[in-house]
C-alpha cells in the first residue's frame, strides 16, 4: 500500500511517495515512468525545493545532465 501524506502536510500522495527516497534514485526521464505514471511532477517538484540545480545520471542509454529547476536560476545561466 502507498504511503500517505497526512492532510495538514500539504504535500500530495505522489510526493508522499518519493519523499524519503535518495535524490540519485529518482526517475526523471525514464520512458517507463512516463508510461506508467506520466510526467513525474512530485520528483520535479522536490528537486525546486532540495536541489534546484542538479547533477542527473540517470543511467542506460541517456546522457547525464544537470537539472536546472528553478525560473531565476534557467535565466541566470
Amino acid at each position: 500500500m502507498p504511503l500517505r501524506a497526512p492532510p495538514e502536510s500539504g504535500m500530495s500522495t505522489a510526493e508522499a511517495e518519493i519523499q524519503d527516497l535518495p535524490l540519485a534514485s529518482l526517475d526523471l526521464v525514464g520512458p517507463d515512468t512516463y508510461a506508467r505514471h506520466g510526467y513525474p511532477h512530485a520528483a520535479w517538484a522536490r528537486l525546486r525545493r532540495e536541489a534546484p540545480v542538479y547533477w542527473c545520471e540517470p543511467g542506460g542509454d541517456c546522457t547525464p545532465f544537470w537539472a536546472v529547476t528553478k525560473h531565476a536560476d534557467v535565466v541566470r545561466i
